[in-house]
C-alpha cells in the first residue's frame, strides 16, 4: 500500500463531514467510530489508501466489498449498537464493519464463508488493533447455530433474510440488511418478535455471492 503523503486522520474527518453526517447520521458514538477506524487498513495492500475513502464500493476480495460510508453508517445507526451487546457480522470481508462495531464497545463475531476468508479478516482486524473480534467460517445462510446475538448485520446485499438469522436474534435483537431485487436495493430493519420489517433507505451494495437466489428454471 502506498501511504506516502497520505493523511489518514484528515481523510477520516473528511469522510465524516462529507459522507456520514450529511446523510442523517447523528449518533455521536458512530461518528466517533468513523473518525477512529482507518478504512485503508481493510482494503488490499495493492489498493491506494485514498480509494478506501471514495464515494463508491471498493472490492476487497472476490465477492466482498467495502461499502460506501453513507450506506454502512446509516444501517449501523439503524441497528442501534449498544456497548457490551453482541453482534454477528455476516460476510465481513476484511472486517471494516466488524471493526466499527468493536470500536463501539460491542462483542463482535465475524462469520465468513471459508477458512481463507476468515483468516484474512482475522489478520486485517488484528493488524488494525481489533484482535478481540472473533472470526469463524461456515455457511453464511445458517448463521451460527446454537448462539444468539443482539445485532446481526449482513455486510453485503441479500435476496431475502434467512430464517436462521431471525431465529438467532436475542430477545430484543435487531437484524440489519440490504435486500436487492435486481438493480434496486432497500435497507431493512427486522426486530425479534415483530411482524414484518421497517424499510429504512435505498442502497444497492453488491450482493454476497453466497446469498444470491438459486437460478430459476426456464422452459
Amino acid at each position: 500500500m502506498n501511504v506516502q503523503g497520505f493523511d489518514s486522520t484528515a481523510a477520516r474527518q473528511a469522510l465524516v463531514d462529507c459522507q456520514v453526517r450529511v446523510n442523517d447520521v447523528t449518533n455521536k458514538r458512530i461518528i466517533r467510530a468513523f473518525r477512529h477506524v482507518p478504512r485503508e487498513a481493510f482494503v488490499p495492500k495493492s489498493t491506494s489508501p485514498a480509494v478506501a475513502y471514495s464515494e463508491t464500493e471498493v472490492e476487497t476480495a472476490p465477492g466482498r466489498w467495502l461499502w460506501r460510508a453513507r450506506d454502512s453508517a446509516k444501517l449501523l445507526q439503524a441497528v442501534e449498537p449498544a456497548e457490551g451487546q453482541s453482534t454477528l457480522v455476516i460476510g465481513a470481508g476484511l472486517g471494516y464493519t466488524a471493526a466499527l462495531f468493536s470500536d463501539l464497545g460491542m462483542k463482535v463475531t465475524v462469520l465468513e464463508a471459508d477458512d481463507d476468508r476468515a483468516n484474512a479478516a482475522r489478520a486485517a482486524l488484528s493488524a488494525a488493533g481489533f484482535a478481540s473480534v472473533e472470526t469463524t467460517a461456515g455457511d453464511l445462510k445458517a448463521g451460527i447455530p446454537g448462539r444468539t446475538f443482539d445485532v446481526i448485520y449482513v455486510d453485503g446485499a441479500a435476496a431475502a433474510p434467512e430464517k436462521a438469522w431471525l431465529d438467532q436474534l436475542s430477545g430484543k435483537g435487531r437484524l440489519g440488511l440490504i435486500v436487492r431485487d435486481r438493480a434496486a436495493g432497500h435497507a431493512r430493519l427486522y426486530r425479534k418478535g415483530a411482524a414484518g420489517y421497517s424499510t429504512l433507505f435505498e442502497a444497492a451494495p453488491p450482493m454476497l455471492p453466497e446469498l444470491e437466489p438459486a437460478p430459476a428454471f426456464t422452459f
